[in-house]
């Protein structure tokens, strides 16, 4: 586990850094992407600037919603300011990373989506024109961001005696058999210690093996970007194809990857994921089923 990079003169947070990385990433491609399609490449740079903002703002309300931390939040900010008023710049960026943390990505897509909409709307922009180019770039960028969870140890999943298996000692939270029963943060999965204890690692009375969730997500993200990004080629022809694509491949992605996530579970057993995933799964599906009238329409405008 990497939770910082040590670059000698200062650290860096590794999760920090891999987002940073996914917005290049993706940015750098899609202003190569868009001349392709008569587009101009600044609306690549505006798309990627309202989604970082966008993102960072819907996905720590969304945490904050489903924790019901809004007190941890306002203390944070409370930190920050007083911090940056005193001068002491240290305590203000370990205040500032922990800002960072509980960064949920269907929150964030679903407030930049909201963003992006509006901004397309009022540059007269094509939603469907603009989601299938970016749409396989999404994947990209979020199957990045999955190996900054893996690098801090956050969003693994259930414990297993698996090969597969993987332990995170000083993880968030730390795979420890204390973390997963009674008062532990996990504690609602229900497991007791007598369970816990056949995916100990070998040697350890405590530390236990766990899915690595973030490598299954990344490894299916990236697989989904190659895949729908070389049928751009053909998918393009028919507008709005390509993200119908998107979105149920990355809405079904995600269902079953937190089929073995350790998320809390509410009606059906399902988790909040679960069910942001189901609307991208349907809402890809009507946007199929409506090709047609989306291409007719798009035509007489």
């Amino acid at each position: 586990m990497y939770p910082w990079i040590d670059l000698y003169l200062f650290k860096i947070p590794s999760f920090g850094l891999m987002v940073a990385t996914a917005f290049l990433v993706c940015n750098h491609l899609l202003k190569r992407e868009f001349p392709k399609n008569n587009l101009d490449p600044k609306i690549a740079d505006d798309i990627i600037f309202y989604s970082i903002i966008s993102a960072i703002v819907g996905s720590k309300l969304y945490h904050v919603i489903e924790s019901g931390s809004f007190s941890d939040l306002f203390s944070n900010l409370e930190n920050i300011f007083i911090s940056l008023i005193s001068l002491e710049f240290v305590k203000a960026i370990n205040q500032l990373q922990f800002l960072g943390s509980g960064l949920v990505f269907n929150g964030g897509f679903l407030c930049a989506l909201i963003f992006i909409a509006v901004y397309l709307n009022r540059n007269k922009i094509n939603f469907f024109q603009i989601l299938d180019i970016v749409g396989p770039y999404i994947l990209l960028g979020h199957g990045i961001g999955r190996i900054g969870c893996f690098l801090v140890g956050d969003d693994y999943g259930l414990p297993t005696s698996s090969p597969l298996g993987i332990a995170f000692p000083n993880g968030l939270p730390k795979t420890l058999i204390s973390t997963f029963t009674e008062n532990g943060q996990l504690h609602h999965l229900g497991y007791n210690a007598e369970q816990l204890k056949d995916f100990l690692i070998p040697g350890s009375t405590e530390i236990i093996k766990v899915h690595p969730t973030q490598i299954y997500e990344m490894i299916l993200y990236f697989l989904g970007f190659y895949l729908i990004r070389n049928a751009f080629k053909n998918t393009k022809l028919t507008l709005g194809l390509t993200s119908s694509i998107y979105l149920v491949y990355a809405g079904l992605s995600r269902f079953i990857v937190e089929l073995i996530r350790t998320n809390e579970r509410y009606m059906f057993n399902l988790s909040s994921a679960q069910y942001i995933s189901l609307l991208l799964i349907f809402a890809g599906i009507i946007i199929y089923l409506n090709l047609n009238r989306i291409n007719k329409s798009y035509g007489k405008n």
